[in-house]
């Protein structure tokens, strides 16, 4: 397994075809997770947010 992605079971369905995979691979560092079905196509979601956001980023300019 590599260290830039952890492998966790489930049930996570092709966005393409519709054909149901059994794992993700989840990658820490961007916070995306992606499955790949038998027919080779490649679903990807973003699964958590990397980092975080300052005060001056929520605040409004007027």
């Amino acid at each position: 397994m590599s260290s830039k992605f952890a492998v966790y079971k489930g049930k996570f369905w092709c966005k393409t075809c519709g054909k149901e995979v059994g794992t993700i691979r989840i990658y820490p560092e961007t916070g995306m997770g992606s499955w790949m079905c038998s027919e080779k196509h490649l679903s990807e979601v973003h699964v958590f947010q990397v980092g975080y956001k300052k005060k001056k980023d929520y605040e409004r300019e007027e």
